[in-house]
């Protein structure tokens, strides 16, 4: 599977293709909105005792007010002389066609992409300048291309300020937005501004701004390569195909594969990673998060928001919010749907964000104390709640022989054996599956793995599935393929996160160095499984796969799902050939641990599909929370 890469050209047109969408949805997710004069107001009042489709019941989008006819061409200037090229689209009159009269805020969109995009439209109709800024190294943009490095977040900063105070028309209140690589650069320059800023609400969309983004998630996988990895080198020619952009994206993707230093969780990646929550809390912008269960960026989007919720009262940004946090600011919100990277984003919702903190309107979103809206994969119902992990205790399965998972460990020592190689190749695969739940259940929350093995050479590859298993066999994934790699297996014991017992809940490798195994020696291996909402059915069970490679075929169909697909040089190098025991018993106690709380305290909330939505169904109602947060 290492070998196995594809042609270049391949690899552009599929993921020109898949960026290209992304660029859309980025735009057409498009950002909040500001409205000029008061007397242009673009919020349409609902009918008194007539709920609206939108969370709180009494907020909507009002009709276009203006036109979004006018698009200029500048440029911004950095203090160190560099000039980002910019496109801004002001409202215009809808009798006239020209520039509206009047002052209005500014949404700025420090967008890697493109110039300019239809999106933009919805918000610029209802009162808003859009401000699209190519980052350096972009599009006609000058200086390097930085990755959201610490010279593009003092180039954010700067661009705020300009939008402010230098910006023709703008009524000094900005916002920012951002999907995917344009949200990860909106969330580190929210976070970059410091208290006082003109900045006043930010929607980080489809992305994160948390440690591990890249590194543990996007980019690299328990220290394997994902498909993002795999197509890093199209970057360059999708954000402008400047010489110097176009070799720092093709040097990055060679890099990865021969296993050089951003191969590793070093100082490249960590200056990337910092815990921008607690910029964001500090400088006092409000942040709304949306993101997917099938999007590449879940376990970023849940981690930043436990930190920003921690950090609001003072708390560690390192730690798992605790029980006692039955309530959370409203300031900091995350919406995870049942979707893909991209997908489930709302114009209306939105503006209904910016219209909250910018134009201070009540719309009835910063009324809530359960600012975290989940969506269930498994029967699509909405709940709300505070905190994560959802869960202060969790269950525990015992890996067992003949294939089974129990609330009691093996009492002999006991073995299985795998081969490295695709799940389709015999003995490969190893499956444990437990009794039926005598009652439903709901997997809520980080789930993880403890499995004790040994390999017959110095490294060694291993991924975690969890399925749910229905009484006439069908098996739906709850997780899938969550890898951890022999030689990267070191947990970081300030990340490593642990429930009310001391179970390790969410491991968190190191992945800075390869550390390589000794033949046939047991080692610990703890396995991080990406986090879910999924209600498991009265006499369903749960099973636990554990394969040695990622299927050929599910990377090529789940791409950009954060599979781990690919292999570095040394990897290569070390994993052919692999034979592995996984022992269970006293001695090396694998085990399965997993967030269960019963289906029937969760509490469902109003959801549906908005005029703004694309068909996705929304929370509705952001406010009803659910009573959940023991074990089950």
């Amino acid at each position: 599977m290492g070998e196995r890469r594809r042609p270049a050209s391949r690899g552009l047109t599929r993921t020109g293709r898949r960026l290209a969408l992304l660029g859309a949805a980025a735009l057409l997710a498009a950002v909040p909105t500001m409205t000029g004069p008061a007397s242009a107001s673009a919020t349409k009042p609902a009918a008194a005792g007539a709920p609206t489709s939108y969370p709180g019941g009494h907020w909507e989008p009002g009709p276009a007010q203006y036109g979004a006819k006018k698009t200029v061409t500048t440029t911004v200037t950095m203090d160190d002389g560099v000039e980002l090229s910019a496109t801004v689209t002001y409202p215009t009159s809808l009798s006239t066609g020209e520039r509206a009269p009047g002052s209005f805020p500014v949404i700025v969109h420090h967008n890697p992409y493109g110039d300019s995009g239809e999106s933009d439209a919805y918000f610029v109709e209802r009162g808003y300048i859009w401000a699209n800024v190519r980052p350096r190294g972009n599009g006609t943009s000058g200086g390097d291309v930085g990755l959201a490095g610490a010279r593009d977040r003092k180039d954010g900063v700067q661009i705020i300020d300009w939008a402010a105070h230098d910006l023709g028309g703008s009524n000094g209140r900005l916002g920012l937005y951002g999907c995917s690589y344009t949200g990860l650069h909106a969330l580190t320059d929210a976070a970059s501004v410091g208290p006082g800023s003109p900045l006043k609400a930010v929607a980080g969309l489809c992305s994160a701004a948390a440690p591990g983004y890249f590194s543990h998630e996007t980019l690299i996988k328990g220290g394997f390569l994902t498909e993002f990895a795999a197509q890093a080198g199209v970057f360059g020619p999708f954000t402008g195909g400047q010489p110097g952009t176009v070799k720092f994206w093709e040097d990055l993707q060679t890099e990865l594969f021969a296993g050089g230093p951003r191969a590793y969780d070093g100082a490249f990646w960590k200056d990337r990673e910092q815990n921008f929550a607690q910029g964001i809390v500090d400088s006092d912008v409000p942040s709304l998060l949306v993101t997917g269960f099938r999007d590449e960026t879940e376990a970023s989007a849940l981690q930043q928001y436990a930190s920003t919720q921690n950090a609001y009262i003072g708390r560690s940004v390192t730690k798992p919010m605790e029980s006692w946090q039955q309530s959370g600011t409203s300031k900091h919100q995350l919406v995870v749907g049942d979707w893909a990277h991209g997908e489930g984003l709302d114009n209306g919702i939105l503006l209904q964000w910016y219209d909250t903190w910018i134009k201070n309107e009540n719309t009835g979103l910063a009324q809530t104390t359960s600012p975290l809206h989940l969506q269930d994969t498994a029967t699509g119902a909405w709940i709300n709640t505070t905190r994560y992990p959802l869960a202060s205790d969790y269950t525990t399965y015992h890996l067992r022989s003949s294939g089974s998972l129990t609330a009691e460990q093996e009492t002999r020592a006991a073995t299985d054996s795998l081969v490295w190689a695709q799940p389709d190749t015999s003995g490969s695969e190893l499956t444990y599956t437990s009794k039926p739940v005598s009652h439903g259940v709901t997997v809520a929350g980080p789930i993880s793995a403890t499995v004790y093995a040994s390999s017959s050479n110095t490294n060694l590859q291993l991924e975690a599935t969890l399925s749910d298993v229905a009484p006439d066999g069908t098996v739906k994934e709850i997780s899938g393929y969550n890898p951890v790699l022999g030689s990267q297996h070191k947990l970081d014991a300030t990340m490593t996160w642990r429930d009310s017992q001391g179970k390790i809940i969410r491991p968190w490798t190191k992945q800075d160095r390869d550390e390589y195994l000794s033949p046939g020696r047991v080692y610990r291996l703890d396995i991080a499984m990406e986090p879910r909402l999924f209600s498991v059915k009265q006499g369903h069970s749960l099973r636990l796969t554990l394969d040695t490679q990622t299927p050929a075929a599910v990377c090529t169909q789940r791409a950009w799902e954060e599979l781990p697909c690919y292999h570095t040089a040394p990897q290569t190098q070390t994993l052919p050939g692999g034979t592995y025991t996984v022992h269970y018993g006293k001695e090396f106690p694998s085990q399965l641990n997993v967030p269960l709380l019963p289906s029937s305290c969760f509490r469902d909330t109003r959801s549906g599909v908005t005029p703004t939505s694309g068909g996705t169904d929304q929370p509705l109602d952001w406010s009803t929370a659910s009573a959940c947060g023991g074990r089950s």
